[in-house]
């Protein structure tokens, strides 16, 4: 095509590792001829060019003859250095090993050194050939400061960062004090908390675990209830907001810590009462009776109350072809033992829309719609 050059792709390929597999090496401008490469040591390379333009990349090069590298001391050390605890008196530190290409020799090892940060002022010390060693009879999730150094029988790689890791964790033995509960609503809370200590936590923070218990409906205080719930909040965190719970009961509730190795104990029970709230729905409502005008409504009180029942709201309207929509009527009916109620007044031979919601002291709940129409006068 005639197209510029814009770059060269470099690649190679390796004989002991992954023999045949090309990789790319480094990429340089179109106008050069030639480049500098940085090489693993103790590896059998081979190399191919490859020009790429607006329209493509071209077919690599034939390869180079094989160049056998010298083998020298590793360049580089593990990353990602880790630890966990198997059991609260040991510590396991781990790492992300070095690639075969990257042992630039035979022999290749690992010196692990570790010492309490802080309280110890000489490293221990470990060779070992794999990406983990376990240290045994340490205290329960003390900070360490740890290094790993690579070397090959020619020698050491260069001196290693020095990370902080934790030994073992173990299951906190205190619970957050200072549990408090705001009532926002019938049905929704605010719980607070403060932190546990350091030294309890024995371990990282994972978050707490809240445990509600309601205890009583307040509608039938003779009947003791055994509903539990559970809510985990993750992270430093001494509040949240708990929506759902049921209205007019009573509750208890506590917290705990956790960490990586499990929740502690629970604090001291808080109990709290919820308030009413507006009851819902009407589980059945039914037109009955229909006369020329009156309609007869007979209705089934709703399944959650959510406090003391003070009555029923009635609201009513005709709906017909020639008329249209008119505005409702509404009715109060006094009395929560109510399950029927007669609608008189009514035109004949008219189609009508009831809405009937249960109300307590907080107010009237959704409402439940019937239809009926009334007959013709006789």
């Amino acid at each position: 095509h005639n197209s510029t050059v814009t770059d060269f792709i470099i690649e190679y390929e390796e004989s002991q590792w992954e023999p045949g597999r090309w990789k790319e090496l480094s990429r340089v401008a179109g106008n050069h001829t030639s480049a500098r490469l940085k090489l693993h040591g103790h590896l059998d390379y081979r190399f191919r060019v490859s020009a790429v333009s607006a329209v493509g990349r071209g077919t690599p090069s034939e390869p180079t003859e094989r160049y056998m590298t010298p083998p020298s001391a590793p360049d580089k050390n593990p990353k990602a250095i880790k630890s966990e605890g198997n059991s609260p008196q040991e510590m396991s530190i781990h790492w992300e090993p070095l690639l075969p290409i990257e042992y630039n020799g035979p022999g290749l090892e690992y010196k692990v050194s570790y010492r309490r940060r802080g309280v110890e002022k000489h490293w221990q010390e470990h060779i070992v050939k794999r990406n983990r060693i376990i240290v045994k009879n340490t205290p329960t999730f003390v900070p360490y400061e740890v290094k790993v150094q690579a070397r090959n029988v020619l020698g050491w790689a260069p001196e290693p960062k020095v990370f902080t890791l934790y030994s073992g964790e173990d299951i906190p033995t205190a619970a957050p004090d200072d549990v408090a509960v705001e009532v926002m609503n019938s049905t929704f809370i605010r719980v607070t908390w403060a932190p546990v200590p350091q030294d309890h936590l024995r371990g990282h923070l994972q978050g707490y675990l809240i445990h509600l218990r309601r205890l009583l409906d307040l509608l039938n205080m003779d009947h003791t209830l055994k509903e539990k719930q559970s809510l985990t909040v993750y992270g430093d965190r001494n509040q949240t907001l708990i929506p759902g719970v049921v209205p007019y009961s009573e509750y208890n509730l506590t917290v705990s810590v956790f960490n990586g190795r499990g929740s502690g104990p629970g604090s001291n029970p808080v109990t709290f009462r919820t308030p009413e709230g507006v009851p819902g729905k009407i589980s059945i409502l039914k037109a009955t009776n229909a006369q020329s005008n009156s309609i007869t409504l007979v209705w089934v009180p709703p399944l959650k109350a959510n406090g003391i029942l003070t009555g029923y709201l009635l609201q009513y309207q005709t709906s017909d072809n020639i008329t249209g929509l008119l505005s409702p009527r509404s009715v109060n009916i006094s009395g929560p033992d109510s399950a029927k109620w007669v609608v008189s007044d009514l035109e004949a031979v008219s189609k009508y829309k009831f809405f009937l919601s249960a109300c307590s002291r907080a107010g009237c709940g959704p409402a439940i719609r019937e239809d009926g129409h009334t007959i013709p006068e006789a």
